[in-house]
This record gives C-alpha cells, sequence and structure tokens, in this order.
C-alpha cells in the first residue's frame, strides 16, 4: 500500500468521525470519540493493507483500460526520455523533503521536554488557581492524554501534507480539554 494511499484511506476515516462527532455530541461521551481518533491515526500510522482481490479498472488515454496495481502501461513509442528523467529525479527528492518537514515538525512539538505553559501574568500567589490546573493536568495524565497526543502528534508529523490529519489533531485536542474539564 502506498502512502498516499494510506493518507487518503484515514481521511475518510477522519471526515466519518468528524461528522459523528458534529452529529453525536451531545449524545455520545468525548471518550469515545477520543477512541475513535486513536483507530485513524494508527490507521494512518500502520501500513497494514487487506487485499481484497479487487482492482479497479484506470481509463487509458488511447481508449483503453489499464488495472490499477501500482503500475502505469506506457508504449515505448509513447515514452519521452527527458521528461521521465526529470520526473524520475523529482521523485527521488519528495521523500527527502517529506522526511525534512517530518523531523522539523516532531522537533517542534516539544516531544522530547513537555512543558506547561502559564500566562506570564499568572499569579503564583493564588494557591487555589494554581491547585485548578494542576489537577486538571493530572487529569490528564489520569486518562493518558500524553500517550494519545504523541500518537496524533506522530500522525501529523508524518502526515503533514494532509489537511485532514491536522483537523484530527485539532478535534481530539479539543475534545481531550472537554473530557477532563468535564471530570
Amino acid at each position: 500500500m502506498t502512502f498516499l494511499r494510506m493518507s487518503l484511506i484515514g481521511t475518510g476515516m477522519i471526515l466519518t468521525v468528524a461528522l459523528l462527532r458534529l452529529l453525536l455530541q451531545r449524545k455520545v461521551h468525548r471518550s469515545v470519540f477520543l477512541v475513535l481518533w486513536v483507530i485513524a491515526a494508527l490507521r494512518l500510522l500502520i501500513p497494514v493493507f487487506i487485499p481484497t482481490g479487487v482492482q479497479i479498472a484506470l481509463p487509458q488515454t488511447d481508449g483503453g483500460f489499464a488495472a490499477a496495481a501500482g503500475r502505469t502501461i506506457v508504449h515505448p513509442t509513447q515514452a519521452q526520455p527527458a521528461a521521465i528523467s526529470a520526473v524520475s529525479g523529482a521523485a527521488k527528492l519528495l521523500p527527502w523533503a517529506w522526511l525534512s518537514v517530518a523531523v522539523l515538525l516532531l522537533l517542534g512539538y516539544g516531544v522530547f521536554r513537555p512543558i506547561i505553559l502559564l500566562p506570564a501574568g499568572f499569579d503564583w500567589h493564588d494557591r487555589e488557581k494554581l491547585e485548578q490546573i494542576l489537577t486538571h493536568e493530572k487529569t490528564h495524565i489520569r486518562h493518558r492524554d500524553v500517550l494519545v497526543k504523541g500518537i496524533l502528534l506522530l500522525t501529523c508529523c508524518l502526515h503533514w501534507f494532509n489537511p485532514a490529519v491536522w483537523l484530527m489533531f485539532y478535534l481530539a485536542s479539543q475534545d481531550m480539554e472537554m473530557r477532563c474539564d468535564a471530570a
């Protein structure tokens, strides 16, 4: 299974969960949506494909059809060596560009040094408010939200080009916060 195909299938799952969340958010507990977000993220992270034996036929320019088995059929008379060479050169750079952005995103998300940020003007003498904040953060720890957030961040780092993955991260983060606030 190609990485792009994994991303497209994951997009379908993300949009389905987002729609369910929109329709059922007042009827279903946030924990259910978080489980669905994690399932969608794991689908994007684990390259597993269950073959069904079904192939999709794609129309070709000559009016015929070719099975979509991950290869393109080109007649030798249609091949243009310069164009193929340029595309091949760019294709070799794409994985490195993807990896570079993924590493930059991974390093920029505080994965190695997580911190709790408080406003610059926070009143450190307000012990009650500080206790509420720390209780909220302890609730995140109890619910293992750090692990969930890590899975979501890894998904964002690997599928940084997919806007649906960023939507999943945003909505799942909201669900985590609302679940902690409710607890």
